[in-house]
């Protein structure tokens, strides 16, 4: 068992939480810059110190294990952060859309997710785990997990495991390779944050400087995202090589070397006060924070320092270490933290449900839908009872009704879903519980995401430029010549209308012809992604139509926000409210337009251009101002209706 005193267990995760709040600090006014710079001291620290967001969610996770214990489930994070952290932004924003939809961690972090489920929102809240956790980086890799899931998939979760280890180990261990070495245990093989990480290595190791790595490595593994954990994680690998162990230097090199520096530097400066402890920090580097511990989410500590926050860590580390955390002994430890050990190890729930979602968690309308309810026991005692599911309206479902659990045993039971009706909610919250006679031995509530339904008219293109020439001009003596457009593409353009909207005959008629190509005009979008490629999938150009129509239960005011790889239009109830002519690379929020949603029935029509490659089309909903403040202040929609 490896052994710590309690003055160096407290040194080194004071180290931890202030080389965390200064590289947060000092990133935070150059955070998506992609670039090098050139930051020194002098420059570094803004005026005022801002609002940590890498560190407010672990204090929200401290606060569960102070309330919980260890035995916390990745349900318990995920409830206190809805509750108490506003951030909607990225992948925060898709995690609390999911969740308060009911789909639990970690399909949470999967789902509708596809733009950030790579990004630095978990690696940068791996520095608790290691806290309460020191010399044991297999224990805080695996509650790394826990956290890392709810907004991310194995990518990042990975990242998080893989800081969260080397910060554990870095408690008994010094040199930076050796942690590495450690941390990218955790890694998968097809990580392609390995190949980022192993690529500075090599050219560290054979000392090229380090602005010719960096140039080098963004062209190689580059991604003009700016909060990416495939380019920041191996960025603060290399502040951490080329830094050389020397606190400042490896600051300013994090910072200096762009994109989310907020969290590289944190990160980065996290590690490093570990390995040296408060103490050995430079006083000039200390003295910035005022030992001031800035809040921005809504929680309270008993005092809003880092000290208190170091002290209220350890008294954790004290109560796991040697109990939960068996590889490490605590010594020296005062007599008041030791007192309260019993009261902080807790016990488990004693029984307990959590859902797998065998595919993806939706379903589509009047489709079916298969989840996996595993129940488990930890009474302390042989339980039985049975089970029942409460279902939305257009739901039904079939289960095994009785269930019989050892002490410490699991049963999984698989649940048939269906649904049947002409309209189909996007939140379906069903309630499973298991009765013993007249006790309730578990309640447990989980969502379905019910899929978007989308029309298709298409494709359509024309043979000759419609701008040049008003109707066609080939006939039998005149051809296209071998050097026009005509000749090697289909030529379309979002000015030429194929519908026309207004005549419900030529709208029947395009639906007709469509199913008549298809065997279908219809979508069921099952992500915020409007997948398009079996409408599209010859060579050419071609426009399509995508048309939704949906319920609001009440008129309000909305931001859409819209993104298409290739040139688009949507009109919402009539009203064109974007029109994008551009190329690009597909992200979630390339348009936002304010628009109005009336009461009831409402339709949004797509129409999206394929110049050589299929699109990627995605449209989401959100609220205005939801969390009480400004413009990033808005939550995702999720009362949405699809009308069948």
């Amino acid at each position: 068992m490896k052994q710590i005193s309690y003055p160096e267990y407290y040194d080194k995760t004071l180290g931890c939480w202030i080389g965390k709040s200064i590289g947060g600090t000092i990133g935070a006014q150059a955070e998506g810059i992609r670039k090098i710079m050139n930051y020194t001291f002098d420059n570094a620290f803004p005026d005022e110190l801002p609002p940590n967001d890498d560190l407010d969610l672990q204090l929200l996770w401290l606060e569960v294990m102070e309330k919980e214990g260890p035995h916390f489930t990745s349900n318990d994070l995920a409830d206190i952060w809805l509750e108490k952290c506003w951030y909607p932004f990225n992948e925060y924003g898709i995690f609390k859309w999911n969740y308060r939809k009911g789909i639990k961690p970690p399909a949470s972090g999967r789902y509708n997710n596809a733009f950030w489920s790579t990004g630095m929102g978990c690696p940068i809240r791996s520095e608790i785990w290691a806290a309460v956790f020191p010399g044991n980086e297999k224990l805080a890799a695996a509650y790394a997990y826990k956290d890392g899931c709810l907004d991310h998939d194995a990518t990042s979760v990975e990242a998080e495991q893989m800081f969260s280890a080397m910060e554990s180990a870095a408690y008994f261990e010094d040199d930076i390779f050796t942690l590495l070495t450690i941390g990218m245990k955790y890694l998968g093989r097809e990580n392609p944050i390995r190949g980022g990480i192993d690529f500075i290595v090599d050219a560290y190791k054979k000392k090229i400087p380090w602005q010719k790595v960096w140039e080098t490595f963004i062209i190689r593994y580059g991604n003009p995202e700016a909060c990416d954990a495939i380019v920041n994680v191996p960025l603060t690998i290399m502040a951490l090589l080329y830094g050389k162990g020397d606190f400042p230097e490896t600051m300013l090199l994090a910072l200096n070397m762009g994109y989310d520096t907020d969290c590289t530097a944190a990160t980065a400066g996290s590690i490093l006060g570990i390995i040296s402890g408060a103490a050995k920090i430079p006083a000039l580097w200390k003295d910035k924070l005022n030992d001031t511990l800035v809040i921005g989410i809504n929680t309270k500590r008993p005092e809003n320092t880092i000290t208190r926050l170091a002290a209220d860590t350890c008294v954790l580390g004290v109560a796991y270490a040697g109990t939960v955390n068996k590889a490490v002994s605590i010594t020296k430890t005062p007599t008041t933290i030791a007192s309260v050990d019993a009261a902080l190890i807790g016990k488990p729930k004693n029984v307990t449900i959590t859902v797998d979602y065998n595919v993806l968690p939706t379903i589509a309308m009047n489709g079916t839908a298969v989840v996996t309810l595993n129940i488990h026991n930890a009474a302390g005692k042989p339980v039985s009872g049975t089970l029942s599911i409460k279902t939305p309206t257009g739901f039904t479902v079939k289960h095994k009704n009785r269930v019989s659990l050892k002490n410490g045993g699991t049963v999984s039971v698989s649940v048939a879903v269906s649904h049947a009706g002409k309209t189909l909610a996007e939140k379906n919250i069903f309630i499973a519980s298991v009765v013993s006679g007249k006790n309730k031995l578990v309640e447990k509530s989980f969502g379905i995401a019910g899929a978007a339904r989308w029309q298709v008219y298409g494709p359509y293109w024309d043979i000759y430029d419609r701008a040049k020439q008003p109707q066609d001009p080939y006939d039998a003596r005149n051809r296209p010549q071998r050097n026009d457009m005509s000749w090697r593409n289909y030529l379309v353009s979002l000015d030429r209308d194929f519908i026309a909207w207004n005549d419900d005959a030529a709208v029947k008629t395009a639906a007709e012809r469509t199913k008549a190509i298809f065997g279908t005009n219809i979508i069921d979008a099952h992500e915020y992604l409007v997948p398009v490629d079996a409408f599209l999938s010859y060579q050419g150009e071609g426009c399509l139509y995508l048309v939704r129509e949906f319920l609001s239960p009440i008129e309000r005011k909305v931001k859409i926000r819209f993104g298409s790889s290739s040139p688009a239009a949507v009109m919402l109830n009539g009203t064109e409210i974007i029109k994008q002519q551009n190329h690009a690379r597909w992200q979630p929020a390339q348009v936002m337009v304010d628009a109005v949603l009336q009461q009831g029935v409402n339709k949004i029509v797509i129409k999206v251009l394929k110049r050589d490659t299929v699109p990627t089309v995605s449209i989401a909903f959100h609220e205005t101002n939801t969390s009480g403040g400004g413009p990033l202040h808005q939550e995702y929609i999720d009362d949405i209706v699809s009308v069948g």
